[in-house]
């Protein structure tokens, strides 16, 4: 779990990073944290592409607005989830513009913190992460980053876009694990994620990181029925 905080008062910031590694951790997320006190290194850090999962973001910084932050973040479609910090009540309803997962109250953020990151894991989190062990590390891995899956012996490969990670779990199991929407077996014990399908051959298929992986016969009927469901849906 990748968690940055945007908060100028330091002191805050260290005990909301202290209570936020506390929660996930219990939940069975390590929790990575990065703090900014100003807007400049912040947009930088999403600039070079690192990677969010949830973005606390002080309202009112010493020189700069938290929303307008916000909003020039969703202009550059950064679509990461946000929770508001701040100590004036009045400014809740500003969050709206830029879809705010949530607005947190300084003044009673220890009590209130525990329900919303229980209903951010329920409501955002859960439905778009899969957390799979690999070797001795936890990794946490958006759907969109899986390319494609397949048995390697008892374990099962998870190929992303540039790498590889062998999880300890069977393929039968690991399976289950994907949503059915976006996941289909296209070859024995080889499930890809549709999404990232660019063409459709006879025998194989070209993923959009022009990796080429077989393709049944059999089952290739049911891959484009998938596919177009989903372009349907979009």
């Amino acid at each position: 779990m990748n968690v940055v905080i945007c908060e100028d008062d330091l002191s805050f910031s260290g005990l909301l990073s202290n209570k936020l590694e506390e929660l996930f951790e219990a939940k069975g997320f390590p929790c990575a944290i990065t703090s900014f006190s100003s807007g400049a290194p912040l947009l930088a850090y999403f600039q070079a592409g690192n990677r969010c999962d949830l973005l606390f973001m002080d309202v009112s910084l010493q020189e700069e607005d938290g929303i307008e932050l916000v909003k020039r973040l969703r202009q550059s479609k950064i679509q990461v989830p946000v929770i508001f910090l701040t100590s004036m009540e009045d400014r809740i309803g500003e969050g709206y513009d830029v879809s705010a997962f949530h607005y947190l109250l300084k003044k009673d953020y220890e009590a209130k913190l525990p329900d919303v990151i229980d209903r951010f894991l329920s409501e955002i989190y859960e439905k778009h992460t899969l957390c799979v062990k690999s070797g001795n590390e936890t990794l946490l891995l958006d759907y969109d980053e899986i390319y494609y899956v397949e048995a390697n012996r008892r374990f099962t490969d998870v190929h992303c876009r540039e790498s590889v990670h062998s999880c300890t779990i069977s393929i039968q199991n690991f399976s289950r694990l994907l949503p059915q929407q976006h996941f289909i077996e296209v070859y024995h014990a080889l499930f890809v994620n549709v999404d990232h399908v660019r063409r459709v051959d006879a025998d194989s298929l070209l993923l959009d990181n022009e990796k080429a992986v077989p393709v049944s016969r059999r089952k290739r009927k049911d891959l484009m029925t998938v596919i177009m469901r989903r372009i349907e849906g979009q």
